[in-house]
């Protein structure tokens, strides 16, 4: 079982100043988060979500 995880993320597109402050917010990383857990576990992904 991981205890840790670490995601290298590459933009597809440059992201201004503006953008990049109101689109990594936390709630998005949390989003992003639990989307990669759900396209593997659905039910984990329900869980952590809750």
């Amino acid at each position: 079982m991981p205890y840790g995880l670490v995601l290298n993320l590459i933009p597809r597109s440059l992201l201004s100043q503006s953008n990049l402050k109101s689109n990594l917010s936390g709630r998005h990383l949390h989003a992003l988060f639990l989307e990669l857990v759900n396209s593997v576990d659905l039910e984990l992904a329900i869980h952590l979500h809750q």
